[in-house]
């Protein structure tokens, strides 16, 4: 893969698979990525339970904090 190009999500997806089965370094050398990409894919996918996708078509998942004022409590 040429240096400084983004992973595209199905080949995020496809490493995040693969994890289950190989090492960083068997997947980097499959799929033609740094040992580091796809290290760093497989951290954020544990993380956030989701890949990096700056598709804005997506709903994107938002984490935010809860405020008083947005929890109702009811006795």
């Amino acid at each position: 893969m040429v240096r400084g190009q983004k992973i595209p999500p199905d080949m995020q997806w496809a490493i995040v698979r693969l994890f289950n089965f190989l090492n960083a370094e068997q997947i980097a050398m499959c799929l033609g990525f740094s040992t580091r990409s796809v290290r760093r894919v497989n951290s954020h996918f544990r993380a956030h339970g989701s890949i990096k996708d700056d598709d804005p078509t997506e709903e994107r998942r938002v984490r935010r904090h809860l405020r008083d004022v947005d929890v109702e409590v009811r006795h």
